[in-house]
């Protein structure tokens, strides 16, 4: 293979990474939980609203409210006044979180919090403490 071949298809792999697949905007509302602790949810509604939620391992839940909005150009959905809760508490961090929305490998969207950390779409929710 020549030097022109090779450029070219390691061009068109490196496009594909950096543009990951765009998601129908009518397909983020729903129920999404952690991969980390299923007590801890948002629940994000067509009217573009959204609640987190929560659940202490004593069964006391906290939660926030507040407005979001996606940018399919940037695969990226805004909460606004969010705050996150841990057993310890709530966080120190409070505003806008941007979370990307992904695919996952068998195709689910789910919010990516880190690498490893994300809040992945469910048809049925599942508390667990």
């Amino acid at each position: 293979m020549n030097n022109t071949i090779k450029c070219c298809i390691g061009l068109l792999l490196f496009t594909a990474a950096c543009n990951p697949k765009k998601i129908n905007p009518d397909l983020i509302p729903g129920k999404y939980y952690s991969n980390e602790y299923l007590g801890d949810s948002i629940f994000i509604y067509s009217d573009k609203s959204y609640e987190y939620i929560f659940y202490h391992k004593d069964k006391i839940a906290e939660s926030v409210k507040g407005t979001w909005k996606y940018k399919p150009e940037i695969n990226s959905i805004f909460f606004e006044n969010f705050r996150f809760y841990s057993q310890s508490g709530p966080s120190d961090f409070s505003g806008t979180w941007s979370p990307k929305v992904i695919l996952t490998e068998d195709e689910k969207i789910a919010l990516q919090y880190s690498e490893n950390v994300y809040y992945l779409k469910v048809d049925e929710m599942k508390i667990m403490y």
